[in-house]
């Protein structure tokens, strides 16, 4: 899939030959690279460093040997200006005061130009018009390829008293009402590049939550317009952006009524084959809704945006999500967000444009977006977890083992007094599971590791000379360049 993120993980993953996943193109094209270490912290790397090994999975990618293929980016929008609703002024999105609604508001569309995105194995699009991000795993420590429990396929609720009609066969339309009036269409240029995501109001200050590779397209801060349901538009600022977590937060410039934001729901009680709704501008069609189950959890996903490479634990979909749809809510039939759409598995080739949706989607869990937004709203930037150790790039089996004694450049592989350290972790040891999930690569330790905050306790599952040993490691915390 497709998140763009400047990152340096402490741990560099092994190199893998799954398919990678891409972000959802956007309409301008921009190449991007990404590293990542897993020790480091967002832009700066995994929880640990690594030399690049081979894994498995479809979002990752190792730092040296990278098999990537075409991904593009979506729009992001530029830093916020606070400022308080102007009495009087309408909310822009609804219509003015005694003109009917229309049913499904439009938002005025952008130019597509494709942006291809390259990962690993496989072709991810990130779900935003625009600039070209390329995904890697280059980091050590990535989430694993668990899909999550099976559970059993939730209708949709049907209609009031079970009558026939047009809502009898699922709450969409309401859906859809609903969150369109709160999602926007984001533009965002920089020289030689223009893309189109999409994004939402997710907090009573008017704040925009989107994609990092939005508003940054090819790791290169754009300038940003935002453009409602009803067509106004407006010029907006970033007020922060966790490119290792595909996040970014924008708020209009000026003082601005703004839409009541989108209520946001549990993405950790999501389950396979609950029905969802996409909202978006794909491939700038703006005042777009489309409609699938979640078809997978906890899917590793790696996306890089210039050389910034974000690591997801993602939720997959098979609602359709096309490049312009980067940034956009993924709602449950209450019309509650559950996820940030950010990329796509493309079954197009590298380098032959923007490609389409063919049924796998990924999006951020909203509980993740949301703890890292607030953190950039509060502070500006978002810190990463961490496990403290150097990886083994030249091991081939399953999992992640550590780094031998002494390094090639002379340090310890584990880091004295880390976090892997603390827990009684050593050089040689190969960690297959996080909590749970299996750990078939550096990528997805990453990805693992950074669907948790800094300071969290996890299990982790290692094997010492042959033998199955389980411990506790409380998360370290790394703060990222942005």
């Amino acid at each position: 899939m497709s998140a763009s993120e400047d990152k340096q993980p402490a741990v560099q993953a092994p190199a893998q030959e799954d398919p990678a996943p891409q972000r959802v193109p956007g309409t301008a094209q921009s190449p991007a690279t990404a590293g990542a270490t897993a020790t480091g912290a967002a832009e700066q790397g995994p929880v640990a460093e690594a030399a690049p090994a081979p894994g498995s999975g479809p979002d990752s990618t190792a730092p040296e040997s990278v098999d990537e293929t075409a991904i593009q980016p979506t729009p992001a929008p530029g830093e916020p200006a606070s400022g308080e609703p102007v009495p009087g002024e309408p909310v822009p999105g609804e219509p003015a005061s005694g003109q009917p609604a229309p049913d499904l508001p439009t938002a005025a569309a952008a130019k597509d130009s494709g942006a291809a995105r390259v990962f690993r194995a496989r072709h991810l699009v990130a779900a935003c018009a625009g600039a070209a991000l390329l995904a890697g795993v280059i980091g050590g420590v990535l989430g694993s390829w668990s899909s999550g429990a099976d559970v059993p396929l939730s209708p949709w609720s049907a209609g009031s008293g079970g009558t026939s009609g047009p809502l009898a066969a699922g709450p969409v339309p309401q859906v859809a009402g609903e969150a369109l009036r709160s999602t926007v269409t984001i533009e965002a240029s920089c020289p030689g590049v223009r893309i189109v995501g999409t994004g939402f109001f997710f907090d009573s200050s008017g704040h925009i939550l989107t994609n990092a590779h939005v508003v940054e397209p090819g790791g290169h801060a754009g300038k940003l317009t935002v453009a409602f349901s009803d067509g106004s538009t407006f010029r907006a600022s970033v007020v922060g952006v966790a490119k290792g977590y595909d996040i970014a937060v924008v708020k209009l410039d000026g003082k601005h009524r703004t839409p009541a934001p989108l209520p946001l729901g549990n993405s950790d009680q999501a389950v396979i084959g609950q029905p969802v709704v996409a909202a978006g501008a794909p491939f700038d069609l703006a005042g777009t809704v489309t409609s699938g189950i979640i078809s997978a959890l906890h899917r590793p996903v790696t996306t890089r945006n210039g050389t910034a490479s974000a690591y997801l634990s993602a939720l997959q979909t098979d609602a359709p999500i096309n490049p312009g749809n980067s940034g956009g809510p993924l709602l449950d039939d209450a019309g509650r967000v559950i996820g940030v759409n950010s990329a796509i598995d493309s079954a197009t080739s590298p380098g032959a444009g923007p490609a389409g949706s063919v049924g796998v989607g990924f999006a951020i869990p909203i509980n993740q977006a949301k703890w890292v937004a607030d953190s950039l709203v509060d502070h500006g930037r978002a810190q990463y977890a961490q496990l403290g150790f150097k990886v083994n790039g030249a091991y081939t089996g399953r999992g992640v083992q550590i780094g031998p004694d002494p390094r090639t450049d002379g340090g310890p592989s584990v880091i004295p007094d880390g976090p892997a350290g603390r827990a009684g972790l050593k050089p040689g040891d190969v960690i297959d599971r996080l909590d749970g999930l299996d750990i078939d690569n550096g990528p997805a330790l990453i990805s693992a590791v950074w669907s948790h905050r800094p300071h969290d306790r996890v299990e982790v599952e290692y094997l010492r000379d042959g033998r199955t040993h389980t411990v506790m490691v409380v998360l370290g915390a790394r703060s990222g360049s942005s």
